[in-house]
């Protein structure tokens, strides 16, 4: 059972060849970040997430495929939005926009 909803859902192409190479759904994963199966993230990045349900915050988890990559799943605040990614792509998503001072991760990658 959903604990938050989605919203538009938005794959990268990094994200899609991930899913494809390792021979599983993105279906599985958003199922699981929207019941609040956090994946494979920091015990405390687990507990940030569960207080973020509370106040609104962007949710982030993180995946671990069976090729041996990684695929980011994010939440916006509004949960107007989840874009799905690889490490790679949110990396360079964050290499790209950290110089804006007080940006958030999960607002560096919702953004359009």
């Amino acid at each position: 059972m959903p604990v938050f909803p989605l919203g538009d859902i938005v794959v990268t192409a990094g994200a899609l060849v991930a899913f494809k190479e390792a021979g599983v759904s993105q279906d599985t994963y958003l199922e699981r970040h929207a019941r609040g199966d956090w994946g494979d993230i920091p015990q405390s990045d687990a507990f940030d997430n569960v207080e973020a349900l509370g106040k609104g915050h962007c949710l982030i988890s993180v995946y671990a495929l069976h090729k041996g990559q990684e695929v980011w799943i994010v939440t916006d605040e509004e949960r107007a939005a989840t874009r799905i990614l690889t490490l790679d792509e949110y990396e360079h998503s964050a290499e790209t926009h950290w110089h804006r001072k007080g940006v958030k991760a999960c607002e560096i990658i919702t953004a359009d």
